[in-house]
């Protein structure tokens, strides 16, 4: 996948959207847990500041 994404017509991370696709996929519900979420903030404060597309 690219850097970015776009999804009816608006940019997103693709490196954060794998990241999420792989965080919710295996045994889970599918949903987004409170840890899994922590390691999406981690990886959107990969710098010293976030893009517009990260936010």
């Amino acid at each position: 996948m690219g850097y970015y994404k776009t999804i009816d017509g608006n940019k997103y991370d693709g490196e954060l959207l794998e990241l999420a696709d792989k965080l919710t996929s295996g045994s889970g519900d599918g949903r987004i847990s409170q840890a899994d979420a922590g390691q999406l903030l981690e990886a959107v404060k990969d710098g010293d500041s976030y893009t517009d597309i990260e936010k």
